[in-house]
């Protein structure tokens, strides 16, 4: 008789670990003890049907903190200049006006 209930992280590691490795879901479920539904629920719940290609590198996970202390490393100053945007081109000429004319 399966188990019942949710699964522990032992059996959430190896269900995510080995579905990545790409074993069957019968066979996981042998392993454990426990019922297709369950693995499949779990599947569902916790991991992603397309892993995440893009590169989601923060400059926040880089700054140094203490208590009541902030401060940028380089990482973060160097993560920062590296996703920072260009600036779009502000000069217009319609909206440039002369004050006095040189003559």
């Amino acid at each position: 008789m399966a188990k019942k209930g949710p699964l522990n992280k032992i059996e959430s590691f190896y269900v995510e670990q080995n579905k990545n490795l790409g074993k069957k879901l019968q066979e996981i479920a042998d392993d454990l003890d426990r019922s297709i539904s369950s693995i499949e629920n779990h599947i569902a719940k916790h991991m992603p049907d397309k892993p995440n290609t893009k590169l989601a590198i923060s400059a926040g996970e880089h700054f140094s903190r203490q208590k009541g202390v902030t401060i940028m490393t380089e990482n973060a100053s160097t993560i920062g200049d590296a996703t920072r945007k260009k600036a779009k081109d502000l000069s217009r000429p319609s909206c440039i006006t002369q004050i006095k004319n040189e003559e």
